[in-house]
């Protein structure tokens, strides 16, 4: 639950929840959910600019101004409100404001992942990154720049027997693993891959991947590259 919207996830969606938005979590099935948690507490503690705040409250029902203190938050927007607003690309709303929280991000909370699949399906046939194959990233609908101000979120297909070349970054990387199997050549190490699996790439070390296994493989990542462009410290080198 995102800010009143309650955003139902699936494998492989990506759900965001801002900074300075109220946010909780539950499960309404009878099986254990697992998901990867992705923050930028490092770089924020590092500018001394943590805050934390707990004593959620929201107006009284009966009045619509006491705050009422309450432990879970009450659905406030209709079904599915990221998608219906934001889901179909190229078009966005005109009726509403964007801001959604106290801080700039997407105001779009929820992206799918079969639509993300589906899009990269689509690109099947185009050349693609020498560095990357196939990979798209993760937009703000209302700016087309990243989801988050210092972090790129990124989905990447790799198809059946597919390697990239080796490149650098200033910035750093962290992937998990959807579907399929292969490597990642990191520095001199070789890093074997599949289902599930979350590795990561430090900053200026060289990446190159492989698939294998004769299927498509799909990587999620996400990467401080919005941080080191808007500092003025990205800097990337190709083999």
């Amino acid at each position: 639950m995102v800010a009143g919207e309650k955003l139902r996830m699936s494998r492989g969606d990506l759900v965001l929840t801002p900074n300075g938005t109220w946010h909780d979590h539950g499960n309404d099935g009878s099986e254990p959910v697992i998901w990867v948690d992705v923050l930028n507490v490092p770089l924020v503690e590092s500018l001394d600019a943590t805050c934390f705040e707990f004593d959620y409250a929201e107006a009284d029902p009966s009045n619509g101004t006491s705050p009422v203190p309450r432990t879970v938050q009450t659905v406030r927007e209709p079904a599915e409100h990221s998608q219906n607003l934001y889901g179909s690309a190229g078009l966005m709303p005109l009726f509403i404001s964007h801001r959604r929280g106290p801080t700039e991000h997407s105001p779009m909370f929820i992206y799918r992942w079969g639509t993300t699949r589906q899009a990269l399906e689509r690109l099947r046939d185009y050349a693609g990154s020498p560095y990357d194959g196939l990979i798209l990233e993760y937009v703000d609908p209302t700016t087309g720049g990243p989801v988050m101000p210092t972090m790129s979120f990124r989905s990447q297909m790799l198809r059946p027997g597919e390697r990239t070349r080796a490149h650098r970054k200033t910035a750093s990387t962290v992937y998990c693993v959807l579907e399929g199997e292969g490597y990642t050549d990191v520095g001199d190490e070789r890093l074997d891959w599949s289902r599930n699996d979350v590795f990561a790439v430090p900053s200026w070390v060289r990446r190159s991947h492989q698939s294998t296994g004769g299927r498509d493989a799909f990587l999620y990542s996400v990467t401080d590259e919005p941080a080191l462009r808007k500092l003025g410290l990205f800097r990337e080198e190709g083999a």
